[in-house]
């Protein structure tokens, strides 16, 4: 079917044994209706803010041929797949100096970088160190890495503002990061 704006509608029988639920993939102009969803089919009209309207058209239909249902959940995932995080490799270990985590941010390639920055600032959130000390050192070495200065001090101050990791964190940057100070 072809809609007034110009896009297209197409249809599909459903299994009854699957459930087919409403979702859509907005990069990618697909709006699919499934169970309690409901769909404009010709001869609808519509109108517009000026009333100018539009008609939906029959422009094919399939012959010759058994449709199928659609396996909506593969659609869904070959048309937007989901997003896996890239985790950084080779982390120094927990208790490393600030400068040796540096270096590692500054190493950082493209799909870790933010995370493994990240997962420094944290180190050294439960180390101890402040913000600010953290992010004199780790800022210039996420650029290093081709990290953006203001997105890396927002990365930062996230691990600032995030709970520990580690059940171990100092007591007093525990402290800190309530805003109470010592």
């Amino acid at each position: 079917m072809r809609t007034p704006s110009g896009g297209v509608h197409a249809y599909f029988p459903v299994d009854a044994r699957r459930e087919q639920r409403s979702w859509q993939v907005a990069a990618k102009h697909i709006d699919f209706r499934g169970e309690g969803g409901y769909i404009v089919v010709p001869p609808s009209a519509v109108a517009d803010s000026d009333g100018v309207g539009g008609v939906y058209k029959s422009i094919a239909v399939a012959e010759n041929h058994e449709p199928k249902p659609v396996d909506a959940d593969a659609l869904r995932s070959f048309l937007a797949p989901s997003k896996t995080l890239a985790r950084p490799q080779g982390r120094p270990p927990v208790g490393t100096s600030p400068e040796r985590l540096a270096r590692w941010v500054a190493s950082l390639t493209e799909g870790g970088r933010n995370a493994g920055l990240y997962w420094a600032a944290n180190r050294m959130r439960d180390e101890g160190h402040d913000a600010d000390a953290t992010a004199t050192l780790l800022v210039p070495a996420a650029g290093e890495a081709g990290l953006d200065g203001r997105e890396s001090l927002r990365t930062i101050q996230s691990a600032y503002r995030a709970a520990p990791i580690t059940p171990s964190a100092p007591a007093r940057q525990l402290q800190a990061a309530e805003g109470l100070g010592l």
